[in-house]
């Protein structure tokens, strides 16, 4: 018992004294390298917004063009698909005979069990 609580205490304690011991300005190892300096000149404007500040400018600008429209003509219907009625209809007998099947089944097996 005495150790169980000796090893919890450890592991509680362990993380906090680590802790302590790292210095709270440094971040990462790229972050230690960088000095002062170079994080005040960091520039965090666009890359348009600078070539536009140095002068530069593009040497040639394309306006886009819009796409060629196809037209599709839709053939017009009655609204009802027979095709899928008939599938439809196919799938309903057939879980309608499953059904039937199983409950046919299901009856010669009690019928079974109490004439034996």
């Amino acid at each position: 018992m005495t150790a169980a609580a000796l090893v919890c205490a450890a592991a509680i304690c362990a993380p906090a004294a680590s802790a302590g011991t790292q210095n709270p300005t440094v971040v990462s190892p790229d972050a230690a390298s960088m000095t002062g300096q170079d994080l005040r000149s960091q520039d965090l404007r666009s890359p348009d917004a600078r070539d536009a500040a140095d002068g530069i400018v593009p040497a040639q600008v394309r306006t886009p063009t819009a796409p060629q429209v196809e037209v599709v003509h839709e053939i017009s219907s009655d609204g009802f698909e027979w095709g899928d009625a008939a599938i439809g209809a196919g799938v309903g007998l057939l879980l309608a005979s499953g059904v039937a099947a199983t409950l046919t089944a299901r009856r010669r097996r009690a019928y079974r069990a109490a004439v034996s």
